[in-house]
């Protein structure tokens, strides 16, 4: 007798360090992080106050390092889509974000990656399954610490404990 596997779905947390060969200046992506920050009027519309930032070579380095390693050790094709920053100031949490769009799901990311830029948290990611409802899987994370997950899990990250403000990029993906 044969058997077949056939997996629906799958939900995956990859964890990752950015590689000294990568050299990117977090003190540099922070500042842009905190300029842009200063700088922008957030929307009713910006539900998870996602910071739009120009274009910087850096960013390029880590969403292409994210995407080569996850290929590398994983077998997962992505494509990048979007990227955004985010900043907490000190004792502010992060508000709970979901990135999958559940209204235009083909327009939907399917993994978000965080890169922490500076500062320390824990990153809570809720189980959203009927078994493990209510439940979370949770990881620190320091500058350089890389977490990719399904966009449909809904994430936060602790309150920022730290003096100083708290800085992370998001790349969303798409699979290939």
């Amino acid at each position: 007798m044969e058997s077949k596997k056939t997996v629906l779905s799958e939900k995956i947390i990859i964890e990752n360090t950015l590689a000294k060969a990568c050299i990117v200046d977090n003190p540099s992506i922070g500042r842009k992080i905190k300029t842009a920050y200063d700088n922008i009027k957030f929307e009713a519309s910006n539900l998870f106050e996602d910071i739009p930032l120009e274009y910087d070579n850096q960013y390029d380095r880590i969403k292409d390092y994210i995407k080569e390693s996850i290929y590398c050790y994983h077998n997962i094709a992505l494509r990048p889509i979007a990227y955004f920053g985010s900043l907490h100031r000190p004792t502010e949490p992060s508000l709970t974000a979901v990135r999958n769009n559940v209204i235009e799901p083909a327009n939907s990311a399917d993994y978000t990656s965080l890169y922490m830029v500076s500062g320390e948290g824990t990153l809570f990611l809720h189980y959203d399954d009927n078994i493990r409802q209510r439940q979370c899987y949770y990881l620190p994370l320091k500058p350089k610490s890389i977490v990719t997950f399904n966009s449909t899990i809904s994430y936060h990250l602790s309150r920022n404990s730290s003096d100083d403000d708290r800085t992370l990029l998001t790349f969303l993906y798409k699979l290939v």
